[in-house]
């Protein structure tokens, strides 16, 4: 599958679409010729304190080891429900309540709105707690949306969010190794004399790749 870097830790497919990895995944399979069985597992099957497969309701299918991957809880409708968790958690496994991580960030208020589909690169954020200590700092991309920010650098920030446990304060900088001159310069090259421009289609200069 043909990929792309976004951010210094993020890889994407070029095509920008989730089924792009599935069909890689698919062709792996065929290539080493494993055999799918479509479905789905309602508990996993232990004996004498060792698993020994899984139990679906077309019957038992026994197995040497079992790999449980069936996500979190973030997104039902793409299988994610948290079946995963009770099916570890009754073969003795601790359970830790799960928070919510890798998802967009709710502004209260509309001014995210007014810039929905703006999307901005080299960008820093960090996000500092009411004792005034940061927790989390990263840079890349971020997309201003209807209800507030998401992109490849927010879903990162939003798994250092607790929620209900402390407040959280956000602050993002564009270009932050740039200097007041070098912004000064770009502006007046972009907003000649006697010449209008808009603002969202300026800031969406800076953000191109270079």
């Amino acid at each position: 599958m043909r990929s792309r870097p976004s951010a210094a830790t993020a890889v994407f497919p070029v095509s920008d679409r989730s089924q792009s990895v599935l069909d890689a995944l698919e062709r792996f399979l065929r290539a080493y010729h494993v055999r799918i069985l479509p479905r789905k597992a309602a508990e996993i099957a232990v004996s004498d304190g060792r698993v020994t497969g899984v139990k679906t309701a077309e019957g038992p299918l026994p197995a040497d080891c079992v790999v449980l991957a069936t996500g979190g809880l973030s997104y039902p409708a793409t299988g994610s429900t948290g079946s995963g968790y009770a099916m570890a958690q009754a073969i003795g496994h601790t359970i830790i309540e799960p928070t919510g991580s890798l998802v967009p960030l709710v502004e209260k208020g509309h001014d995210c709105a007014k810039m929905q589909g703006l999307a901005l690169k080299n960008i820093a954020v960090k996000l500092v707690n009411t004792k005034g200590k940061t927790v989390y700092e990263d840079f890349g991309e971020l997309l201003f949306t209807h209800f507030g920010l998401s992109g490849p650098v927010i879903l990162s920030a939003s798994a250092h969010m607790a929620r209900g446990r402390q407040a959280i304060r956000s602050g993002s900088t564009s270009s932050p190794h740039w200097t007041k001159k070098r912004w000064t310069r770009a502006f007046c090259a972009i907003f000649p004399p006697r010449r209008t421009a808009i603002l969202k289609t300026a800031f969406r200069r800076f953000c191109r790749d270079p």
